[in-house]
């Protein structure tokens, strides 16, 4: 379970390279571990009693000692791997936002709550696991209701390109649909992927897989930057329009999505970036005067 939960920072920063293939390859390793604890129990079929660390240190030289040693350092580093890695790359078209630092830290208190059970099991440490494991599930249960990836955000001036290695270039047919949405407005037609598979002639799920291969969640959230854009064009293009009127232009239906998805990717809200342009405005009338 540590290790597929611990897949969510690459599945988050990387849309559409986490395959069921290449899921089963990255759980491997978990696979591997239990199968060769379980093996070695079958055949051994006795332990060495541990009731804490002293006695590890005493027992060492027990064969099923250093081997659960093994398997428990492994257990750990295996899945910690697996959720620092694309955090400490920092390579890709996503960049982590505050969620993902939220996430990070239930995932270190659970890794202590781990080697707690290992160590002790008792009562205070089998209901601090509960009660972690119920607040975890409900919090970003509900950030998943809100948001379609609750843990980055597109950057499209990441400083570095995603390597090779991990989900490459965007695919041709993403520059197709960015040709093609340079003469079309997707909001003030609620465009949808079925229009644009007809519009392109393409399959809409070769049109999804390109869209995540350049680092969009989903058409939806693709759809929504480019909203976004334009709404950041009308503000400098309409300086007397208010919030609600630039909202329309854009192409947004819901208030509240507009404000979610502003926040989420520029970290200011719609009326303090309007007040910022209306400043940078002012002062160049006033260099122009002087």
């Amino acid at each position: 379970m540590a290790s597929i939960v611990a897949l969510f920072p690459l599945a988050s920063l990387f849309p559409g390279y986490l395959t069921w293939k290449r899921t089963l390859l990255y759980l491997a390793p978990s696979f591997l571990i239990t199968a060769i604890g379980a093996g070695y129990l079958a055949w051994y079929g006795e332990l060495t009693p541990l009731y804490d660390f002293s006695e590890v240190v005493v027992h060492m030289d027990h064969p099923d000692v250093w081997f659960r040693c093994i398997l428990f350092l492994l257990s750990i580093v295996t899945p910690l791997a697996f959720f620092l890695y694309p955090l400490l790359s920092r390579k890709g078209y996503r960049r982590v936002n505050s969620m993902m630092y939220v996430f990070m830290g239930f995932m270190f208190l659970f890794l202590c709550i781990y080697v707690l059970f290992t160590w002790d099991i008792s009562y205070f440490v089998f209901n601090l696991f509960g009660a972690t494991a119920i607040v975890f599930t409900l919090f970003f249960s509900w950030q998943y209701l809100l948001r379609e990836n609750p843990f980055s955000v597109y950057d499209a001036a990441a400083e570095t390109a995603r390597p090779a290695s991990m989900a490459g270039d965007p695919l041709p047919l993403f520059r197709e649909i960015e040709n093609y949405f340079q003469g079309v407005c997707p909001g003030r037609t609620g465009y949808t992927l079925q229009q644009l598979s007809e519009a392109l002639h393409q399959d809409e799920q070769q049109i999804s897989e390109a869209v995540k291969s350049a680092g969009y969640s989903s058409f939806h959230e693709y759809i929504n930057d480019l909203r976004l854009e334009a709404f950041r064009r009308a503000a400098l293009q309409y300086p007397e329009k208010n919030i609600k009127e630039l909202i329309y232009l854009s192409g947004f239906r819901s208030r509240a999505t507009f404000y979610r998805n502003f926040s989420d990717k520029y970290g200011m809200s719609p009326s303090g970036y309007l007040e910022t342009l209306r400043r940078q405005g002012d002062l160049q009338e006033s260099e122009e005067v002087v």
